[in-house]
């Protein structure tokens, strides 16, 4: 019998790269800003294209090197702090041309979903970045971070000398040395330092902030939410009296496929959005309805009810805020993972605390049952989250307590 040798054809499995759906997941990801400078340079390329704005924003925006949002967005990868990057891009578009804040801590506030707290933790490491100086409510305060950056001796002198600046101006030095018993020359060495700082941080950057551009809103009228994609400011369009024209050469047909495409994507884009958007105002209805907590809501949840990836939802909700009873918020605020996010840490502790007060000695709650409890409550956090919040309040484990519990239990009785 003889041996033969079957050659079998290797079997390899090949993805073939698909630009067009590249370039269409690419423009999901982009906020409008960002969409319309792609839309701007496609159109400067492509003769089939049309691209029309109401101002020459885009334009000062393409000649711009690198924005202050680039400069700054680009150093938190280096920070040993992890920050939320919805409020970086909340503060950034509050900014002016100088980079200091239009408005007071007060009004960031009322205007954001943030509390004080959580926007001064993320203002002074900001304040930090270059160019130092930007984040800062005042003249006073960003020359006062100017000079605490600096490690020269005068920067101490220049630090103490920015609440008087008025002083200076007014070269009402009698009145600064008897506040701070500093003499002339000190007071002179810390002028000439405060002369060197930059009064306005931002004023070197073509574009100073990446403005605030919701991507929606959201209205309750008569008892109903109402979702609307806010009108945008450009138009895009294929000249069709070009292609009928030109000789539909291999290169312009390529041209006006694209072209083609680009329409496409925008209405798939704007499609999905939408789509999204009336999803998780159905989830999180009593929050805009009633204006109560936050409901658990995942990204995974949103994919299967629009029947696709989650990296696609991940997608079209990065960078893009939704503009709410005159607040803009965060697309990504209203998924939420790990229970409540209108209960903070110390009313869950509070929760646990009285759960396990009204127990059964005999029958104490575990921690699957604790969690079970605050579910019927709408707040969803798992069990190791319970353990490590009932550590906190010192308390004891199911079993121990109900050997504790029940000892005391018997002696009573």
């Amino acid at each position: 019998m003889k041996n033969v040798l079957i050659l079998k054809p290797e079997i390899i499995q090949k993805q073939n790269y698909n630009k067009s759906r590249e370039t269409s997941l690419s423009m999901l990801c982009m906020a409008n800003k960002d969409l319309k400078l792609f839309l701007y340079n496609k159109a400067s390329t492509n003769p089939f294209l049309s691209f029309q704005t109401v101002s020459d924003e885009i334009i000062n925006y393409q000649a711009s090197a690198a924005t202050l949002s680039d400069t700054i967005l680009s150093q938190l990868s280096y920070l040993n702090v992890e920050l939320d990057e919805d409020i970086c891009y909340y503060l950034l578009s509050q900014l002016d041309s100088n980079g200091y804040f239009r408005c007071s801590m007060k009004d960031l506030c009322k205007q954001s979903i943030y509390t004080q707290k959580q926007l001064e933790k993320v203002i002074s490491i900001l304040q930090t970045l270059d160019p130092v100086g930007c984040f800062c409510f005042s003249l006073k305060e960003s020359l006062q971070v100017q000079a605490f950056a600096c490690e020269e001796a005068e920067s101490e002198t220049a630090y103490i000398l920015c609440s008087y600046l008025e002083d200076l101006a007014n070269h009402n030095l009698n009145h600064i040395m008897e506040e701070t018993q500093m003499d002339v020359e000190e007071i002179q060495e810390g002028l000439r330092f405060i002369q060197s700082l930059n009064p306005k941080p931002a004023s070197g950057y073509a574009s100073f902030s990446q403005y605030m551009e919701a991507e929606a809103s959201v209205e309750v009228k008569d008892g109903k939410i109402q979702i609307q994609l806010l009108k945008q400011d450009f138009t895009i369009e294929i000249d069709e009296e070009m292609q009928k024209n030109k000789q539909m050469q291999e290169e312009y047909k390529q041209l006006y496929t694209e072209a083609k495409n680009i329409m496409n994507f925008i209405q798939k884009r704007n499609a999905t959005i939408m789509q999204i958007l009336q999803i998780v105002c159905q989830k999180q209805k009593d929050y805009f309805l009633h204006g109560k907590a936050l409901q658990y809501c995942t990204m995974q949840q949103i994919a299967k009810e629009c029947d696709v990836n989650v990296s696609t939802i991940s997608r079209a909700v990065t960078g893009k805020m939704l503009q709410f009873q005159n607040r803009y918020i965060p697309l990504r605020y209203f998924f939420v993972r790990n229970g409540n996010k209108e209960h903070s840490q110390e009313e869950l502790v509070d929760k646990i605390k009285e759960y396990i007060e009204s127990e059964n000695p005999k029958t104490p709650y575990s921690d699957e049952k604790l969690k079970a409890l605050l579910e019927k409550e709408g707040i969803y956090v798992s069990r190791r989250t319970i353990a490590k919040y009932r550590e906190l309040a010192q308390i004891e484990n199911a079993s121990k307590r109900k050997k504790r519990k029940g000892e005391k239990y018997e002696r009573k009785n």
